[in-house]
């Protein structure tokens, strides 16, 4: 049914969407030092799978 999704004038994030549906407060934003963090470990994963992929190269020529 069309009727079940109401569209509104601010989307809201998979994160809020998940948390209204399991009726918890929303999340709350990072700090800059959290944000910080956040992509500090993000870019060691990246960097982990790159090193990965490269030894896998390697090992296969």
């Amino acid at each position: 049914m069309a009727d079940e999704f109401i569209e509104t004038d601010q989307q809201m994030s998979v994160a809020e969407e998940l948390c209204a549906f399991l009726g918890l407060p929303r999340p709350k934003p990072f700090t800059e030092e959290e944000e910080a963090a956040y992509q500090k470990w993000l870019d060691d994963g990246d960097r982990q799978v790159e090193e990965w992929r490269a030894r896998r190269r390697q090992g296969a020529a």
